[in-house]
């Protein structure tokens, strides 16, 4: 590793697996631009980890089988084979309709999100469970 990628690992002393992440894309970087592929500055490869971390749940996650309201989540995964009875976005949109998902059964495994960037607020799943990323 680069010079860069040791501070940082020594800082982050591998705590926890988003900082292991974190690590090996820099290292990845660090590898790609000696190879003649120039870094991005500090700042940009620091919000990208964020992003990164983001994405994977790293301002955590909650398990949701019965109604929940007044949530910020970006987006589900469905747990368990799941059928909603309500679905709403930060807009106050019905996502149900929105997505035409009214009376469908989502599958384990699928990714469910508001359109156009909101959040998601209201979840109230009738059978299943999903889990909400934060």
């Amino acid at each position: 590793m680069g010079a860069k990628s040791d501070k940082l690992m020594e800082s982050y002393g591998g705590r926890s697996n988003s900082d292991k992440l974190r690590i090996l894309i820099i290292k990845y970087l660090e590898d790609m631009s000696s190879g003649g592929v120039s870094l991005a500055t500090e700042a940009t490869l620091l919000d990208l980890l964020n992003k990164v971390d983001d994405s994977l749940g790293g301002n955590g996650t909650e398990y949701i089988n019965s109604a929940v309201t007044g949530k910020a989540y970006k987006y589900l995964v469905v747990n368990e084979d799941v059928v909603f009875s309500n679905l709403v976005d930060d807009a106050s949109v019905d996502l149900l309709v929105n997505l035409n998902i009214t009376t469908n059964t989502i599958s384990k495994g699928m990714v469910i999100r508001a359109n156009n960037g909101k959040l998601i607020k209201e979840v109230t799943p009738s059978s299943g469970s999903v889990i909400g990323v934060l």
